[in-house]
């Protein structure tokens, strides 16, 4: 299930969490976003490499496991970082 993304909607991992818990959002979403934000600023150069398949594996085990059982994630969960 694709959800969409307001680029200014997220201010605090609080509310990633808080979505992702309702349902509204899943980590596939939010990797699938910061990716396509990547891919529209590659002209910048700002990252040296993005590994996407990895990033997007990642994710959909990562909401797997917060399917079957919510408690299992960890306090980050949600959390999408780069390093530049």
């Amino acid at each position: 299930m694709a959800h969409e993304i307001a680029s200014s909607k997220y201010k605090t991992l609080q509310s990633v969490q808080a979505d992702l818990l309702s349902d509204k959002i899943t980590c596939k979403d939010l990797v699938t976003y910061y990716l396509g934000r990547i891919e529209a600023s590659k002209h910048l150069n700002a990252y040296v490499e993005v590994y996407e398949s990895e990033a997007l594996e990642c994710a959909s085990e990562l909401d797997e496991k917060f399917r079957i059982n919510p408690e299992s994630v960890g306090k980050l969960f949600g959390m999408v970082i780069a390093i530049k």
